[in-house]
């Protein structure tokens, strides 16, 4: 079975710590039961790198190609030829939301860990 990530790499405007966080973060939910994409270190090479051109980190005065090694993934929530994922929720489209429970814990979670990044929460629907 295949299955897309999106990765976090090591040099990261944002600093290497995110990676760290990241993968805490995750583990914790989990073990408070809500639901979660999963995790994995992922290995790029240096030849992916090099010949992928959109490999690259955008930077406010240009971008730098992504470093090479080992990186944070985290599993796409659903196959894109599948669905579609978004990191917005229209209002009008709350009520069609599964697990309404779930993401106030998610939200409770974030506030606890003192988490500042605004976009927490994925939402997919197939085609």
């Amino acid at each position: 079975m295949v299955h897309y990530y999106v990765v976090k790499f090591l040099n990261n405007p944002q600093h290497i710590r995110v990676l760290t966080n990241e993968m805490f973060a995750t583990k914790l939910a989990e073990r408070a039961g809500l639901p979660m994409t999963a995790t994995a270190v992922i290995e790029v090479d240096e030849w992916l790198i090099q010949h992928s051109p959109h490999l690259r980190i955008q930077l406010v005065n240009g971008s730098i190609p992504c470093q090479p090694g080992l990186q944070f993934g985290s599993r796409y929530a659903v196959d894109p030829s599948k669905g579609r994922v978004f990191d917005y929720l229209p209002v009008d489209m709350l009520g069609c939301v599964r697990n309404a429970q779930m993401f106030a814990g998610m939200l409770v979670l974030d506030k606890w860990t003192g988490n500042r990044d605004g976009r927490q929460a994925a939402f997919w629907r197939l085609n």
